[in-house]
Formats: C-alpha cells, structure tokens, sequence
C-alpha cells in the first residue's frame, strides 16, 4: 500500500464534516460553561465577594493596627515589622489597657 492510496481512501469529506461537528459541539459547551459560571456568580452566589473579604479582613487582624515609633532612633516603622529598619532593636511590648473601675467604689 502506497501513500497514494492510503490518501486517495479517506474520506475527506467526512472528516470536514466530523471536525465542523466537534468544533460546534466545543464552542456550544464552553458558552455553557460561560453563561452558568456567570449566573452562579451573579445569582447564587450573592454575597461571596464580601464574605472573601470579610474573611481577609479577620484573618489580617492579627496585625497591629498603627505604625511604631523606635525607642531609640525615633525611627517610623511599618505596623506588621518587630524589628525596627534601622537594626536599633525589636519593637517594645504595646501597654496594657488600663481598666477603670465603673462602680464609684473607692
């Protein structure tokens, strides 16, 4: 068998025909997958973008709320760092809150 007769036995119609058919059936799932990825983003899933963030936002808390000051150099350091950019030394213990007491006890 040749290359010539092997090429002049397909069928080259039906394999045009086969491929537009695989390319439609292709192109009718992915706007399937589009269209309900959308509407479950949109209607099924209402509230997920601001329960995402609510969640970054509980679990960033753990940081400190503001800035520090260094002891020693004076020295603005970011809120997340224990250790002050200059290398002058850790960041100082946050004060304790001070409780007052409420009830007119002396």
């Amino acid at each position: 068998m040749s290359f010539l007769d092997y090429i002049s036995g397909i069928n080259f119609g039906g394999a045009i025909l086969l491929a537009i058919a695989i390319v439609a059936i292709a192109l009718a799932v992915n706007q399937l997958l589009l269209v309900s990825a959308e509407d479950l983003l949109r209607n099924l899933l209402p509230g997920a973008g601001r329960w995402l963030g609510w969640s970054a936002l509980d679990i960033a808390h753990d940081q400190p709320d503001e800035a520090w000051f260094c002891r020693t150099c004076k020295s603005l350091n970011l809120a997340g760092s224990q250790m002050c950019y200059r290398g002058c030394g850790p960041r100082p213990a946050p004060a304790e809150p001070v409780s007052v007491d409420h009830t007119g006890a002396a």
